[in-house]
């Protein structure tokens, strides 16, 4: 099919484009640009989109083309397959009237004198010829607000101005999960000012006052969980200066600086809230049997969608030891047992409605230990016997009612009422007679104990082979002769 020209009128003038240096990702596919993906303006709305969301239209009555981006280019072809065809009005009746000259509704009139003869000749011969039509009215705001969407979008006064930011140079370990930033990328959180990870953060879009254009930012997981427990990003300031990092347990540099206008009482609450949603979210390390990595038969197919899986796309579970695509996986952050750092692990769909049913059991547990904690740092009370829903709006990005039935981990914690975890001793059926043909169930089951078996004799042999090449490597420094 082809493009559609686009008429010189509808091109926007350059002094009223986005500027460039100040976009740092895609308006239309929100992406990062690169070295192969580059700026472009689109010519009719004016933002800055990357190569792969641009279009190259040719210009009507001109010998070059205009660079559209992929949103403009469909609001055009769907406003010209919905264009309703445009009755024909026939004048049969010859009515008495005056013609006039187009020109003489011009503000600037010029000389006759001046206009060219033939151009005035040409004018006057065509008055005989007119059309009657109803002009579109066509809307020429120029506000941001009443054009772009506002939904997802940050507001500005809400946000730290950039001489609060913290130094990224000053800054070697990441704020909230502890860990060293030295070949890392550094970002700073528009909501605190501190200096997080690429992990610890996630992408916002905001409008700066008096510009049409969105600006990229980003906002730490931890202000994220502020703003949905007061309600703005206002007050991630004053609650980053009480609320200890992610990374260190409660109880460890515990200390309330409540602002002068909140209830010291009801402030101390929320803040243990917030700890306690920051430590159910976290997967305890006794959970991760598979900490040794092993060099194992990596499945073509991923386990849950059975999509083909490539070295981009491949992921393995750190809990049930699976391979799995991307998609199918989520990231999460477990607490190392001798270092107050988070250590980033990627969990499988099944795994984690097994981890919520098991984390049910320490949320009491979990607040009571933060309730004290902040009570005691604050010289208040906090009710440690009503604990809060363990919701967080980073929560648990896939979760599927039929996982819950239908995973052979559901089988494994409904078979043994005593387990705690998917990976706690298993209580094996009693041989049956053979010729005695069995369920599915029983089936599903004997794989799931095979599947297991194998992978713990694989991390025994991995660790007898380590302990063997130490004490090989240990007889062949005692043997040597000493000079």
């Amino acid at each position: 099919m082809a493009r559609q020209s686009i008429s010189v009128h509808e091109l926007l003038p350059k002094s009223k484009w986005a500027p460039a240096p100040d976009c740092y990702a895609c308006m239309a596919c929100t992406k990062s640009f690169t070295m192969f993906r580059t700026r472009q303006h689109c010519h009719v709305c004016g933002d800055v989109v990357c190569n792969a969301c641009a279009v190259d239209t040719p210009v009507q009555n001109e010998h070059y083309q205009a660079t559209v981006c992929l949103r403009c280019t469909t609001k055009r072809e769907s406003s010209r397959v919905n264009e309703k065809p445009k009755p024909v009005l026939r004048v049969d009746t010859i009515f008495n009237g005056t013609l006039f000259d187009p020109n003489d509704l011009l503000e600037t009139k010029k000389d006759p004198q001046t206009i060219d003869p033939v151009r005035q000749k040409k004018t006057q011969a065509n008055l005989s010829k007119f059309e009657l039509q109803v002009l579109p009215k066509v809307d020429i705001t120029t506000d941001a607000s009443a054009t772009a969407s506002t939904r997802g979008v940050v507001p500005f006064d809400e946000l730290v101005n950039l001489e609060d930011f913290a130094s990224s140079l000053s800054r070697m370990r990441c704020y909230r999960c502890r860990r060293m930033m030295i070949l890392h990328a550094r970002h700073s959180c528009s909501a605190c000012g501190e200096v997080f990870c690429r992990s610890c953060v996630t992408g916002e879009v905001t409008q700066p006052p008096g510009r049409r254009w969105l600006q990229n930012i980003d906002i730490c997981l931890t202000c994220t969980t502020i703003k949905n427990n007061f309600g703005s990003y206002r007050e991630c300031r004053w609650v980053h200066k009480s609320l200890t990092p992610t990374a260190l347990p409660p109880g460890i540099q515990a200390t309330i600086r409540c602002p002068l206008y909140v209830n010291r009482q009801e402030f101390s609450r929320k803040i243990a809230e917030l700890k306690y949603i920051e430590e159910v979210q976290l997967i305890p390390w006794n959970q991760l049997p598979h900490r040794i990595k092993l060099f194992l038969m990596e499945g073509s197919k991923c386990g849950e969608c059975d999509v083909k899986l490539t070295r981009s796309t491949r992921s393995r579970c750190n809990m049930c030891d699976s391979t799995f695509c991307v998609a199918c996986t989520v990231q999460k952050f477990a607490r190392l047992p001798t270092k107050f750092e988070l250590e980033e692990v990627r969990v499988c769909v099944t795994c984690i409605a097994a981890f919520r049913r098991w984390n049910g059991t320490r949320c009491k547990e979990l607040w009571k230990t933060c309730a004290e904690v902040y009570a005691r740092a604050s010289g208040t009370l906090v009710d440690s016997n009503i604990a809060p829903p363990p919701s967080s709006p980073i929560g648990w990005i896939r979760n599927r009612a039929s996982l819950e039935f239908k995973s052979y981990d559901s089988d494994i914690l409904n078979s043994n009422p005593r387990s705690s975890g998917p990976f706690d001793p298993i209580e094996v059926p009693a041989p049956k007679p053979k010729g005695t043909k069995l369920s599915t169930e029983e089936e599903e089951l004997l794989r799931t104990i095979e599947r297991h078996l194998s992978v713990t004799e694989g991390i025994a042999k991995a660790i007898e082979g380590i302990d063997s090449r130490r004490s090989l490597h240990e007889r062949r420094r005692n043997s040597m002769p000493c000079e």
